[in-house]
């Protein structure tokens, strides 16, 4: 029975990708698909209609608050 609840443990952590997995795959996504503008990112899952208006009501807030998000200050604006 220990075995059956190891297995388990280790299926359900190996199906949460740690921290740093998730951000290089962001990361590898958002340079291969949207030629690394995160705001073309966002602007995808906005027009696709996959944020939650709680989703998008939250990242009005991070968005119109500079302090309660990390930015890249050597990242280019885009037009």
């Amino acid at each position: 029975m220990n075995h059956n609840r190891e297995e388990e443990a280790h299926n359900s952590a190996s199906a949460i990708p740690d921290e740093n997995a998730s951000r290089e795959a962001v990361r590898d996504i958002l340079n291969r698909m949207f030629d690394g503008s995160a705001e073309e990112l966002v602007k995808s899952l906005a027009e696709s209609n996959q944020l939650t208006p709680q989703e998008l009501a939250r990242m009005k807030e991070i968005f119109g608050n500079p302090g309660a998000r990390k930015g890249r200050e050597d990242k280019k604006p885009r037009k």
